[in-house]
């Protein structure tokens, strides 16, 4: 901490000094103007003054003068300004100055519009472009741009040829035919028109002007066209208004005295005015791109999902189309947008992944089709690699505060010649693929890709206990108010589905759990470990060798795989079965008849049914949840396909078409890669190890030298070749890294690479999974454990934490490692028994294997528990110092961004469900709560370490600890908000507005927040109301 100060104390001067050579002026906000205009240009101050994030508020505040703060103060009130985010004052200031828009009467203009005359085709589509940014169509705006493209168009021979078009036509293919149908028209008429509707601002050179100067010159009176329906820019932007400067522009001066009149203009490089009425400057259309150098052609860079409406992931159920590149030698997923016309990444991957690279300077301007406008910070030159080609190419990067996928944009979709390929109504994937039979295949077995739950008809599921068990009952849990309509609704659901159904006489009964998902939507779970996993018969069924699927598939030049949709919901169970795993719930009790997720035996048996099925099928194997089909050519390929296809409709069986994939070059299982070459060993295995970073300090080095030493048996001479490293540890010398100490730690990460230490994985042996986490990564081993005790890896894995789970608490650090590194090394543990190792205590009685899932936990530990509830496993604590290789993974985390990392946690689970419930606002009570120094106590704590000696106020979170979180600098435990003490008073008055009674007001109070007397000052507050004393019945 005290080097943090000093730190801070040696900067602040120099961030003075370097605000004091600001450039340009921060403009004063005057109430009447457009917020949306000004923000733009302060961004654009923010970004030329590197005016960090954390000082925005406070600049913001600073420049938008009194009047405008005034109305923000009484906006905020009572919560201070200088408190919120800067995107928070932002929407506040938005949402009053913001020009207020009548959105029918702009959809009224925009379907009334039409091309007039001597309008061209690039012209009015940017006119119909520029009259839809305020018709909020949101997700329908292309289809509402494409109908009044076409419907608008005057009549004429360009409207018949587009007439003749099929509706599924895009918009951007329909403009392209209507460009090529119009240019012979014109040539015809031997009427020639700009084709750059674009604004260029560039300094030319002397060849450029002389081209320019020619074309005005043979161009002049084509120039001029002009509708009386629709407002054409001007080429000339000076003012005609006599009171002008002809220097600057502006009125009430003397261009005598104007002080601009010996300034440089920066586009034609002549003194005596400015740029903003050089005569030189062109204005069509509605984008504006500044170059450096001349242009012949420019496009309008339209973005669609750098900034989009709702938060990141929030649309989960419709999953991006990703495409794996390689960038400059970094391994990156971009997302496909057709809508980008560049293609563009945002500056925190660019920082992770190339802080080395420094970006060039660069004047375009992307829009949006809601108007608003964002400026690149730069641009870099980059080598693009997919499958076998490579392109080179200029990325732009723009500021963002959130994690976005980088936009694959039109530019390389071209270069690559990558179209959509479209089945049915839905886009399926994205590839390149030369055949388009397999898109006709899919339409002709549609019914079994059409999103409702398979129905196995081969065979009922049956279910066998070890022995003769009474029947289990558990009582079903207490539900919140605020969760049972939603539980209620999703039980209605699952039983007109045919997956439970309502039972008045069923002895057995498994509890049924609400989980909150991560969008504040609820997932009903059920807790069979603490039923009927301890008693059901184990079924041991051989799960397919490297070798044996290699067998299968061997000889395939390209490779599908298929992915089942609810893979265990689709097997039905018979009678006896669906009664030993009914629910429990608040309704009464449900019998199942799908096989569930979290019976212990699920996994084996639907690998038993699906070899069932496919078991004589060519090229074909079954993989877990997926199936690999192959074939030594395309048509051989695409008949398998159709085998396969016409088995799972004759078994009953639905496919994921969202997360099927088409003909790839390669496979991974069980850290090998088969290809049209053969087998051979996946180099992700040692990736993490092959990109640990040369350590920066003592307490780095020690971390990486305690890995390698827990393998030393290993390796010969180890000790002589860690000599170098081992002097940067002795007292008294300088941590100095030199070439001999770059040499043994490339010799030593070579050996752990090595067959020396890792071995090839062997079903029969023990599985050991070690997990760990540090402020800064997570890492995963998976070893196995040979007859002499033993143990070697199999695989490594780590990476870094994201911002939002670097605020994560120990514990969900702690359980995070644990969920990565089993989602990182399923194929490995799914349907085998293997062992967990942590070196965190209190995870074991929470996520233990024979415990039920927590009641009070947050929802992200509730779905974490509800995860490994499918998984075989056993838990085990370990102390810290025999967990060296895990920790030290995790104390030098892999940088690449990992494709298999999913999204297991999220910031604000409880306080996007309960969001609406609550009298006071979210931003009140997270106001409140910093001002809280008891709750400011506890979040510190949970962060770092409790202390040895709790004080008496802290014990009851002390008591909590392992069931609090922390959600967007909100307090909470469980499902419930924790109140600071300046808000307590206000809900009591809320919770006894109708008088209620004691009971009541504490069942309601415990469905959203709590504080330590909660229950003392209920009682109290219901016994000290004068109206409920008065209507009291007698005694």
């Amino acid at each position: 901490m005290a080097n943090n100060k000093e730190a801070e104390s040696v900067s602040c001067p120099q961030t003075i000094q370097t605000m004091s050579r600001s450039i340009g002026t921060a403009p004063e906000f005057k109430p009447g103007e457009d917020w949306n205009l000004y923000i733009e240009r302060l961004d654009q101050f923010f970004i030329a003054n590197f005016v960090e994030d954390c000082r925005k508020v406070s600049v913001l505040i600073t420049v938008i003068g009194a009047v405008t703060y005034k109305v923000l103060r009484e906006l905020c009130d009572p919560i201070l300004p200088n408190t919120l985010s800067y995107e928070q004052v932002c929407n506040t200031l938005k949402k009053q100055f913001s020009p207020k828009l009548a959105v029918f009467r702009e959809r009224t203009k925009f379907y009334e519009l039409k091309q007039s005359n001597n309008q061209s085709i690039n012209e009015w589509y940017v006119y119909i472009k520029k009259a839809a940014m305020n018709c909020k169509f949101g997700s329908h705006l292309l289809e509402k741009l494409k109908d009044k493209f076409v419907t608008g168009l005057q009549k004429g021979p360009i409207l018949d040829r587009l007439c003749e078009e099929e509706p599924d036509k895009t918009l951007f293919e329909l403009v392209e035919i209507a460009q090529k149908r119009e240019a012979p028209i014109w040539q015809s008429k031997e009427v020639s028109f700009p084709i750059n509707k674009v604004h260029q601002t560039h300094h030319k050179s002397k060849a450029a002007k002389e081209r320019g100067a020619a074309w005005r010159q043979q161009n002049q009176s084509k120039n001029n066209r002009s509708d009386s329906n629709q407002q054409q820019p001007q080429c000339d932007n000076t003012k005609n208004n006599k009171n002008s400067c002809f220097h600057c522009g502006k009125p009430n001066h003397d261009f005598i005295n104007c002080k601009y009149k010996s300034y440089k203009c920066k586009i034609c490089s002549k003194a005596g005015h400015l740029a903003t009425i050089c005569k030189n400057k062109k204005l069509i259309g509605n984008v504006e791109v500044m170059s450096d150098d001349c242009i012949d052609y420019l496009d309008e860079f339209n973005l669609f999902k750098i900034k989009p409406d709702t938060k990141p992931f929030q649309d989960a159920h419709v999953p991006p189309e990703l495409i794996a590149v390689e960038v400059n030698n970094k391994n990156l997923n971009m997302e496909i947008d057709s809508g980008a016309a560049r293609s563009v990444l945002t500056e925190s991957v660019f920082r992770e992944k190339w802080p080395d690279i420094k970006l060039n300077k660069v004047n375009t301007k992307l829009n949006f089709f809601d108007g608003i406008s964002l400026k690149p910070i730069g641009e870099f030159n980059a080598r693009i690699k997919y499958k076998d080609k490579s392109v080179s190419i200029k990325l732009l990067v723009v500021k963002s505060s959130l994690n976005y996928y980088p936009l694959f944009g039109r530019d390389l979709m071209k270069l690559f010649n990558i179209s959509l390929v479209q089945n049915c109504k839905n886009i399926n994937s994205v590839e390149s693929i030369k055949n388009e039979k397999v898109n006709q295949l899919v339409n002709e077995f549609n019914d079994i890709f059409d999103n409702r739950l398979g129905e196995y008809k081969n065979f009922e599921i049956h279910l066998e206990l070890n022995s003769d068990v009474n029947p289990i009952f558990c009582k079903h849990r207490a539900i919140p108010f605020a969760y049972k309509i939603a539980v209620e609704k999703e039980l209605d659901k699952l039983e007109k589905a045919g997956v439970i159904r309502k039972s008045e006489n069923c002895q057995w009964g498994t509890p049924l759990v609400p989980v909150l998902k991560p969008n504040g939507e609820l997932r009903l779970c059920t807790d069979y470990k603490t039923t009927i996993n301890k008693y059901i018969k184990d079924i041991h069924y051989p799960f397919p060798k490297i070798e044996e699927l290699f067998a299968s598939i061997q000889g395939g030049e390209k490779f599908s795989k298929l992915d089942f949709k609810n893979a265990y919901n689709q097997l039905k169970v018979d009678s006896q079965t669906s009664k030993l795993l009914a629910w429990s719930t608040h309704k009464g009790v449900y019998e199942v008849l799908r096989l569930p997720y979290g019976v212990k035996p699920a996994t084996a048996i639907f690998q038993r049914e699906v070899e069932k099925v496919f078991k004589d099928c060519p090229f074909t194997a079954n993989l877990l949840d997926d199936l690999i089909v192959t074939g030594r050519n395309d048509n051989e390929h695409l008949e398998n396909l159709r085998e396969v296809f016409k088995r799972c409709k004759e078994a009953g069986f639905q496919l994921n078409k969202d997360k099927c994939q088409f003909f790839k070059t390669q496979v991974e299982y069980l850290g090998h890669v088969i290809d049209k070459d053969g087998l051979k060993t996946s180099e992700k295995k040692v990736l993490c190890i092959s990109n640990i970073s040369i350590p920066k300090n003592v307490t780095e080095l020690k971390s990486f030298l305690g890995m390698i030493n827990y393998y030393g048996k290993f390796i010969k001479n180890l000790s002589t070749i860690l000599a170098p490293l081992h002097n940067l540890l002795k007292k008294g010398i300088p941590f100095i890294w030199n070439d001999q100490c770059s040499k043994a730690f490339v010799k030593v990460k070579k050996l752990l690479k090595s067959d020396q230490i890792l071995t090839h994985f062997n079903p029969t042996l023990p599985i050991i999974l070690s997990c760990d986490a540090s402020q800064f990564g997570v890492g995963a081993v998976i070893s196995h454990k040979f007859p002499d005790s033993s143990e070697r890896p199999i695989s490594y894995a780590s990476r870094t934490l994201t911002s939002a789970e670097k605020n994560y608490s120990v514990i969900h650090k702690e359980a995070l490692a644990i969920i990565w590194g089993i989602t990182k090394f399923y194929q490995y543990l799914k349907g085998r028994e293997f062992i967990i190792r942590s070196d965190h205590k209190p995870l074991i009685p929470l996520l233990g294997e024979n415990n039920p899932i927590p009641k009070m936990a947050s929802g992200r530990l509730q779905r974490w528990a509800f995860f490994l509830s499918g998984f075989d496993y056993h838990i085990e604590y370990i102390k810290g110092s025999t967990n060296t290789i895990a920790d030290s993974l995790s104390r030098l985390p892999c940088l690449e961004s990992d494709e298999q990392l999913t999204k297991v946690g999220d910031n604000t689970d409880v306080l996007n469900w309960v969001e609406g419930y609550l009298p006071v606002s979210f931003l009140q009570i997270k106001a409140e709560t910093a001002k809280d120094k008891i709750l400011q106590k506890v979040m510190c704590y949970l962060n770092s370490s409790w202390p040895k000696d709790i004080p008496n106020e802290l014990k009851p979170f002390y008591n909590r600890k392992d069931e609090l979180v922390i959600e967007d600098n909100i307090l909470v435990w469980g499902y419930r908000i924790i109140i600071p003490h300046s808000l307590k008073e206000l809900l009591l008055k809320e919770l006894h507005s109708s008088h209620l009674g004691i009971v009541k007001m504490k069942s309601m109070a415990r469905s959203y927040f709590w504080w330590t007397s909660i229950d003392s000052d209920i009682e109290r507050t219901a016994k000290s109301c004068t109206l409920c004393l008065e209507s009291r019945p007698e005694p």
